[in-house]
């Protein structure tokens, strides 16, 4: 946690790990939450990849209103970072109106960039 503290984004990511899964804390959805947001605002592109999941996951089971979009922002922003899996994760928000096709041209472009 002192790393963690000192502003370590892999730090953050591993806390994030460790109360999700209680490895030698208790789970704790908050925490979790928190020490992903603040690994992906410090550029951990599996953070961000793991939050557009998240989002996806509130608008898919939960009906949660602006998911889908703000899921297909952190997917642009991890897919901008190299992440593979986010490209195709974009595609599906593209197939499915989630995002213009303009969007997934940007989003292609910068990722082959």
């Amino acid at each position: 946690t002192k790393a963690a503290d000192l502003g370590d984004v892999e730090a953050h990511f591993h806390l994030c790990a460790s109360y999700a899964l209680g490895q030698g804390v208790e789970i704790n959805e908050k925490k979790k939450l928190y020490h992903m947001e603040k690994a992906a605002i410090e550029g951990h592109v599996k953070a961000r990849f793991n939050l557009g999941i998240r989002e996806l996951n509130l608008g898919v089971n939960e009906g949660k209103v602006g998911s889908f979009e703000r899921a297909a922002k952190h997917f642009i922003i991890a897919a901008n970072l190299g992440c593979i899996k986010s490209m195709e994760k974009l595609k599906q928000c593209y197939e499915n109106g989630v995002i213009s096709k303009e969007d997934y041209t940007v989003a292609l472009r910068a990722h082959h960039d």
